[in-house]
């Protein structure tokens, strides 16, 4: 797995995109995996205690739930002037 970051920079010259890459090898997945749990979970109990990230999910269950609106094709609404 590659993870990329590409910033846009500014030279004499014109722009120009400077990369950086994680290479995530298969036999580091779960510690990865485990020090991102980590992490995230120290930011959301010790660094933003306040916030309640429970709701994000659930605005994401309420959009879903959301029946799809599909555009009519009558033309019965349409006024001419």
């Amino acid at each position: 797995l590659t993870i990329t970051e590409s910033k846009r920079r500014y030279k004499d010259d014109g722009y120009f995109y400077e990369k950086h890459k994680i290479f995530l090898y298969k036999e580091d997945f779960n510690k990865f995996v485990q020090a991102l749990n980590d992490s995230v979970n120290h930011v959301k109990n010790e660094l933003m205690p306040e916030v309640d990230f429970e709701q994000f999910d659930r605005e994401k269950e309420e959009f879903e739930s959301q029946p799809e609106t599909v555009p009519s094709n009558d033309d019965s609404e349409l006024k001419w002037d």
